[in-house]
C-alpha cells in the first residue's frame, strides 16, 4: 500500500498541472471564440442573429461587448493575469448564455430529462471551469502568482494551509459536479436509451446506437 499513499501524494503535488490545462484551455477557447466574431464578419453576423432570436436587447452592441469580453478576458485567463476577474467576467457571458438560448432550447417535460438536457450543454461545463478557477486560482505557472505578492504585499502572507484548503474547496466542487453530471447521464441511459443514442448520433456522428448497446454503455459508467 505504501506505493499507492507515494503516487496519490505525487498526484497531489501535480493539481497545477490540471489547473494550467483547465486555465490555457479555457481561455483559448473564449479567446478564439471572441476572435472570430470580432475579426469575421460570417461570425459576428450569426452572433447578432443569436442575440436578435434570444431577443437580447441592444444586439449590435452586445453582439461587439460580449466579442470584446471573450478576447480579452480569454487571454488574459491564458496568460493568468487578472484571473478572478476574467472568471468572473466570462462567467456572467455564460450565464446569459444558458438563461438566453440554452434552457430555451430544452424540450424535455420530465424534471430528470430536464436536468440531463441541462448538464449537455457545454456552456455549464464553461460555467463550472471557471467557478473552479475562481476558487482555485491560477496556478503557479501564471502571472498572478509571479506578481501578485510584490503588487499586493498581504497575499505573501497566506501560508500554504490556506492554499492547500482554497484548492480543496475548489476541487470538492468540481468532483461533486462532475459525479452530478456522469450520474444523470448514466441514468438517462437507462430511462431514454432512445435520446441518449440521438445525442451520441448528433453531437459524435455515432450511428445505430440501439437500447441494447445504450445499457451496455450505461452499466459500464456504473462501475
Amino acid at each position: 500500500m505504501f506505493w499507492i499513499r507515494t503516487f496519490l501524494s505525487e498526484l497531489n503535488a501535480c493539481q497545477w498541472v490540471g489547473v494550467l490545462v483547465a486555465r490555457v484551455a479555457g481561455g483559448l477557447l473564449f479567446f478564439l471564440s471572441g476572435r472570430g466574431k470580432l475579426f469575421v464578419p460570417e461570425r459576428r453576423k450569426q452572433m447578432r442573429e443569436t442575440l436578435v432570436a434570444a431577443k437580447v436587447p441592444f444586439p449590435d452592441f452586445n453582439a461587439v461587448f460580449v466579442s470584446i469580453v471573450e478576447f480579452v478576458f480569454g487571454f488574459l485567463l491564458v496568460l493568468g493575469l487578472a484571473t478572478p476577474l476574467a472568471c468572473v467576467m466570462l462567467s456572467c457571458v455564460m450565464i446569459v448564455a444558458i438563461a438566453t438560448t440554452a434552457i430555451q432550447n430544452i424540450k424535455a417535460t420530465s424534471p430528470l430529462a430536464w436536468l440531463s438536457e441541462f448538464l449537455y450543454v457545454p456552456d455549464v461545463l464553461y460555467l463550472v471551469i471557471l467557478f473552479w478557477l475562481f476558487l482555485s486560482g491560477p496556478g503557479w505557472l501564471s502571472i498572478d502568482h509571479l506578481y501578485s505578492p510584490k503588487l499586493v504585499p498581504s497575499i505573501s502572507k497566506v501560508n500554504s494551509l490556506d492554499d492547500r484548503g482554497r484548492v480543496g474547496i475548489a476541487l470538492l466542487v468540481l468532483r461533486v459536479t462532475v459525479f452530478l453530471v456522469m450520474f444523470v447521464w448514466t441514468i438517462d441511459k437507462f430511462v431514454r436509451p432512445a435520446y441518449a443514442a440521438s445525442v451520441y448520433e448528433h453531437f459524435y456522428s455515432l450511428q445505430g446506437f440501439g437500447p441494447g448497446l445504450i445499457y451496455v454503455i450505461g452499466r459500464s459508467w456504473c462501475s
